[in-house]
């Protein structure tokens, strides 16, 4: 689950086997350039439970 300024923006589902290591994600957005959100997120865990959210995180966003 991907969470913006507080509320549940999206769930990220891999179609497959999950990437080792590192990933990435895209959303697009309609918001000018500059604009900032809150980003945390957290994982589903395989006993089907949400594990803890992730650090919180400021983006802003480019042109």
């Amino acid at each position: 689950e991907l969470y913006l300024n507080g509320k549940l923006t999206t769930t990220i589902v891999w179609g497959g086997t999950p990437p080792k290591g590192r990933a990435t994600y895209r959303l697009d957005m309609s918001d000018p350039a500059g604009t900032r959100y809150s980003v945390k997120l957290r994982a589903k865990l395989p006993d089907g439970k949400w594990g803890d959210f992730s650090a919180q995180r400021t983006v802003v966003l480019a042109d």
